[in-house]
């Protein structure tokens, strides 16, 4: 698709939109609900303080 020089891998530099887990679910699936931080098109959101504004309850 040529755009390996922007994307593709953490590299600073390249663009990603990525979650920060607080566990492994590779070994615990379960611990993908434990996400702490999503990076999206450049801005850093914590959903646990977004969870409010949708009638969501934090964990």
């Amino acid at each position: 698709m040529k755009h390996d020089k922007e994307l593709g891998s953490l590299t600073p530099g390249k663009i990603a939109d990525i979650i920060v887990v607080n566990g492994d679910p590779t070994s615990r699936i379960q611990d993908i609900r434990k996400i702490e931080t999503v990076i999206q098109s450049g801005n850093v959101l914590k959903p646990a303080a977004l969870y409010p504004a949708i009638g969501l309850r934090a964990n």
